[in-house]
């Protein structure tokens, strides 16, 4: 898991594959890293300790991958948004996985969410 990150209005924590911008590695890849450590992590143990460090007891945790802007990544997801990635946009909505954008430099990034 690259990052973990907090949602105080709707109470969830977001485990989120990262990629580099120049990374090569396929959209299909980064969700079954995704999926995988979601898979393998114990739930239980990671919400107790997530709250006993931030003293906040989260509802959910949900997977993500969060690409850079233009990565190959990002194309990929632009042709599922087009309808040419069909069967990866099934995978991605069995394994509940979603998708975020990181747009800018160091040290000023903006972060959206991409709808599918």
């Amino acid at each position: 898991i690259d990052l973990v990150s907090f949602n105080a209005r709707d109470s969830k924590v977001w485990l989120l594959e990262l990629k580099k911008k120049d990374n090569k590695e396929t959209l299909l890849r980064c969700m079954m890293e995704i999926a995988t450590y979601y898979q393998i992590l114990d739930k239980r143990k990671f919400i107790d300790s997530y709250s006993s460090l931030s003293g906040i007891l989260p509802d959910a945790i949900c997977k993500a991958v969060l690409v850079f802007k233009d990565s190959t990544q990002h194309q990929e997801i632009k042709e599922m948004q087009a309808g040419n990635r069909p069967m990866l946009k099934r995978l991605s909505a069995a394994l509940d996985i979603s998708f975020f954008l990181l747009e800018g430099k160091n040290p000023h990034f903006a972060v959206e969410e991409i709808k599918i």
